[in-house]
């Protein structure tokens, strides 16, 4: 798992003001989500996080059960979880 990804993750989750600027953005996708996150910073790349069939990378899908993070974007939709 992209380190990056994983820091972001963890910023959005205890900083109310970089949740509310994402949310701002009106991202409603998780290649918005990476591109927002990339112009605060971040180094974090599509294929981090979307596998080549384009789906969510199985690592992600195994963290839902287990709670371990969530990534959101828009209205609070979850995008990815780990």
């Amino acid at each position: 798992m992209n380190t990056e990804f994983v820091r972001f993750n963890n910023d959005l989750a205890s900083n109310e003001e970089l949740r509310n600027e994402l949310m701002s953005t009106g991202a409603q996708d998780i290649a918005s989500a990476i591109e927002f996150a990339n112009t605060k910073g971040y180094n974090i790349a599509s294929s981090d996080i979307i596998g080549e069939d384009g789906q969510i990378c199985d690592e992600l899908l195994d963290g839902v059960a287990g709670g371990k993070g969530a990534i959101f974007a828009g209205k609070w939709r979850v995008l990815a979880t780990w």
